[in-house]
Protein backbone atom coordinates (compact mmCIF):
# COMPACT_ATOMS: atom_id res chain seq x y z
CA UNK A 1 0.00 0.00 0.00
CA UNK A 2 1.00 3.54 -0.78
CA UNK A 3 0.60 5.89 1.63
CA UNK A 4 -0.07 9.61 0.07
CA UNK A 5 1.50 11.19 3.16
CA UNK A 6 5.04 9.40 2.15
CA UNK A 7 4.75 10.04 -1.60
CA UNK A 8 7.76 13.44 -2.53
CA UNK A 9 5.30 14.85 -4.71
CA UNK A 10 1.83 14.10 -4.44
CA UNK A 11 0.50 16.50 -6.52
CA UNK A 12 2.30 13.92 -9.96
CA UNK A 13 -0.15 11.12 -9.15
CA UNK A 14 -2.96 13.22 -10.00
CA UNK A 15 -2.79 12.81 -14.22
CA UNK A 16 -2.60 9.12 -13.66
CA UNK A 17 -6.31 9.64 -11.22
CA UNK A 18 -7.32 11.85 -13.59
CA UNK A 19 -7.06 9.20 -16.50
CA UNK A 20 -8.53 6.64 -14.47
CA UNK A 21 -11.90 7.96 -13.40
CA UNK A 22 -13.90 10.28 -15.26
CA UNK A 23 -14.61 13.97 -15.26
CA UNK A 24 -18.37 13.67 -14.43
CA UNK A 25 -17.45 11.19 -10.85
CA UNK A 26 -14.51 14.39 -9.99
CA UNK A 27 -16.70 16.92 -10.85
CA UNK A 28 -19.30 15.36 -8.17
CA UNK A 29 -17.42 14.28 -5.58
CA UNK A 30 -15.76 17.70 -5.26
CA UNK A 31 -19.14 19.79 -6.08
CA UNK A 32 -16.85 21.22 -8.94
CA UNK A 33 -18.80 22.11 -12.49
CA UNK A 34 -18.18 19.63 -15.16
CA UNK A 35 -18.01 21.69 -17.62
CA UNK A 36 -18.27 25.60 -19.15
CA UNK A 37 -15.82 28.50 -18.13
CA UNK A 38 -15.41 27.41 -14.59
CA UNK A 39 -14.19 23.92 -15.04
CA UNK A 40 -10.32 22.75 -14.88
CA UNK A 41 -7.70 21.65 -17.73
CA UNK A 42 -4.79 20.91 -16.18
CA UNK A 43 -4.22 18.73 -13.14
CA UNK A 44 -2.84 21.70 -11.10
CA UNK A 45 -6.15 23.63 -11.87
CA UNK A 46 -7.92 21.00 -10.41
CA UNK A 47 -5.99 20.87 -7.31
CA UNK A 48 -6.55 24.81 -6.69
CA UNK A 49 -10.25 24.77 -7.29
CA UNK A 50 -10.43 21.70 -4.51
CA UNK A 51 -8.23 23.60 -2.26
CA UNK A 52 -10.19 26.63 -2.39
CA UNK A 53 -13.29 24.59 -2.37
CA UNK A 54 -12.76 22.78 0.81
CA UNK A 55 -10.63 25.77 2.57
CA UNK A 56 -7.27 24.34 2.25
CA UNK A 57 -5.45 27.75 1.90
CA UNK A 58 -2.25 28.76 2.93
CA UNK A 59 -1.36 32.38 4.38
CA UNK A 60 -2.37 34.44 1.83
CA UNK A 61 -5.07 32.74 0.71
CA UNK A 62 -2.81 31.11 -1.60
CA UNK A 63 -4.18 26.88 -2.48
CA UNK A 64 -1.94 24.03 -0.77
CA UNK A 65 -1.65 21.75 -3.87
CA UNK A 66 0.32 19.42 -1.50
CA UNK A 67 -2.50 18.76 0.97
CA UNK A 68 -5.16 18.73 -1.32
CA UNK A 69 -3.43 16.30 -3.63
CA UNK A 70 -2.56 13.87 -0.54
CA UNK A 71 -6.35 14.45 0.34
CA UNK A 72 -7.64 13.97 -3.49
CA UNK A 73 -5.06 10.52 -3.34
CA UNK A 74 -6.90 9.17 -0.37
CA UNK A 75 -10.11 9.69 -1.25
CA UNK A 76 -10.44 8.84 -4.63
CA UNK A 77 -8.49 6.11 -4.46
CA UNK A 78 -11.37 4.83 -1.84
CA UNK A 79 -9.81 3.82 0.83
CA UNK A 80 -8.86 5.87 3.79
CA UNK A 81 -6.87 3.67 6.63
CA UNK A 82 -6.87 6.32 9.11
CA UNK A 83 -10.23 5.50 9.70
CA UNK A 84 -10.26 2.85 12.65
CA UNK A 85 -13.60 0.89 12.16
CA UNK A 86 -15.40 -0.79 15.81
CA UNK A 87 -15.45 -4.32 16.04
CA UNK A 88 -18.53 -5.82 15.40
CA UNK A 89 -19.50 -8.70 17.79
Amino acid sequence: MVYAERLETPKDFINAIQLAVKREHIAAMYGLPKSGDETWTTSGELLEKIAIKSGRLLKGGEPCVRTTAIMSYVTIRGVDYRIMWPHQN
